[in-house]
């Protein structure tokens, strides 16, 4: 067979590199690109026709496991292959595509904005508490009484961090995603979810900090402290439970400073994806268990001005007649340039998704089937600095002058 070896550099260490089927098997359509200009991540595919571009399986299979973690009122819903009538409880299939994006497009956003309107990034840690005031320890209906009350606790703390912002004269901005917590499920067997949400604060140099100050010494603090965030914590769970709660140890604040902290919590967001994703063992053990009729019913949201602004952040590129082996050859040629240039790779995770006949997805790393076709080819810019770089060499790019090399099957 005909083939022709194309490098896929990459950030990932985990990502292998490996040989491209022959470009023979890439059929010659007009492709477009969806651009997500926060962070830079992008799928490239074929249009079928005037205006349509992949069916719903299609459109699964090109995003693929390149993106990371998007809007708070889309859930997933999954039939059930033995039966059709049945459908899956919301949340049972955790974070739909739309809430990765949000995630993780919204995190850039909320730091461009840190920096134009003055005030900081921060991650703000919910802990789902362990016991009563009194030291009474949660037993197991305790965490189920307090799981039925789930949604209602998140919409009272957002609704009190909403009041409290606005008191600090900061904007009423945030996203949140919900994490189902390994490590309490494996110790304790119990679905005792986090909640970690983006927000904005504000350092007062001149405030005074109770824990650290001494005389009249001011050392700054939060303007949103750690006690102001715990105490919403604490009104909101005790009115889930009926009685106070144990909320010491149940918030933690931390600030994005840079670029570079943005990009670690986005990391850290994909991996608590990868709790949902194909094949996760807490989440099917979860569903198997009897905390099964306790999973959230949605795990992700922001406020909506975030949410809109995410979505009117995409943009989509028209790249001419060609086909996705053109693609990764001219984004290698970008690297290798780009690399020679600066020392790092422009884009990275590049990935050819590929189509079984009975539509189901190729597996990532595995090698497509003879009868498989490539439905798309996903990546991202590889530092959030360069996405105006990457953007516009996409922008630019014209199928049909990229070169595809052929090798000639060796002589037997």
């Amino acid at each position: 067979m005909l083939s022709a070896t194309v490098t896929r550099c990459s950030a990932d260490t985990t990502a292998i590199p490996s040989v491209t089927p022959s470009p023979l098997r890439f059929p010659s359509l007009p492709h477009r690109v969806r651009f997500r200009a926060l962070s830079g991540n992008f799928s490239a595919y074929p249009v079928y026709g005037r205006s349509e571009s992949l069916s719903e399986g299609d459109g699964e299979a090109a995003e693929g496991d390149a993106d990371p973690m998007g809007s708070s009122d889309v859930h997933i819903s999954r039939m059930d292959a033995l039966n059709p009538d049945y459908r899956s409880p919301r949340g049972f299939n955790g974070l739909p595509k739309a809430g990765r994006e949000l995630l993780v497009d919204g995190t850039v956003l909320l730091y461009h904005l840190s920096r134009s309107q003055n005030f900081r990034e921060c991650l703000w840690t919910v802990t789902l508490p362990s016991r009563f005031e009194d030291g009474t320890p949660f037993g197991t209906d305790d965490y189920k009484r307090f799981l039925r009350g789930w949604a209602d606790f998140i919409r009272w703390v957002m609704e009190e961090l909403g009041r409290d912002l606005a008191r600090q004269e900061l904007p009423n901005r945030w996203l949140y995603v919900i994490e189902p917590q390994e490590d309490r499920w494996r110790r304790d067997g119990v679905l005792a979810p986090h909640l970690h949400a983006v927000i904005p604060n504000r350092w007062l140099p001149n405030k005074r900090n109770p824990e650290k100050d001494k005389g009249f010494e001011n050392s700054g603090y939060w303007a949103l402290t750690t006690e102001d965030l715990d105490d919403i914590i604490h009104r909101c769970a005790a009115r889930v439970m009926g009685k106070p709660v144990d909320c010491r140890s149940a918030g933690n604040v931390d600030a994005m400073h840079n670029l570079g902290k943005v990009g670690q919590y986005i990391s850290k967001f994909n991996k608590i994806g990868q709790y949902f994703s194909k094949g996760s063992a807490i989440m099917g053990e979860l569903q198997q268990s009897q905390w099964s009729n306790y999973i959230p019913a949605n795990w992700y949201g922001s406020d909506k001005e975030t949410r809109r602004q995410v979505r009117a952040s995409v943009e989509t590129y028209e790249l001419g007649e060609g086909s996705l082996a053109q693609i990764a050859i001219a984004l290698d040629e970008l690297n290798t340039q780009h690399e020679a240039q600066t020392g790092k790779p422009l884009y990275a995770n590049l990935h050819t998704h590929w189509v079984n006949p009975d539509g189901t997805t190729v597996p990532h790393g595995e090698p497509p089937p003879d009868d498989a076709f490539p439905v798309a080819l996903t990546g991202r810019v590889n530092h959030l600095s360069d996405i105006d770089i990457g953007a516009g060499l996409l922008q630019a790019l014209e199928l049909h002058r990229v070169a595809v090399p052929i090798e000639t099957p060796d002589d037997s």
